[in-house]
């Protein structure tokens, strides 16, 4: 399985880790850095099917607690497919 932490790595802020077990993709969390004040001006990280829903082994995304750090880019993910 690989795990590749896209934030929080060395911040509290806009939490997404990506889970690759066999192929398939797996989000935790999708959040939006808090120094942002508007969800749609941040970033996606750039992992294939998040923003197009154009790849099949993107499965979904969980979220781990309801905190806008932890779910505040599901927004955008939602505003570009």
């Amino acid at each position: 399985m690989k795990v590749r932490i896209h934030r929080s790595a060395k911040e509290f802020i806009g939490n997404c880790i990506e889970l690759t077990p066999r192929g398939k993709t797996l989000l935790i969390d999708l959040g939006m850095p808090l120094n942002f004040g508007d969800s749609l001006q941040a970033a996606l990280p750039a992992i294939a099917g998040l923003a197009d829903g154009n790849n099949e082994n993107f499965l979904s995304v969980v979220l781990s607690h309801p905190q806008a750090d932890n779910y505040g880019l599901l927004c955008k993910a939602a505003t570009t497919t």
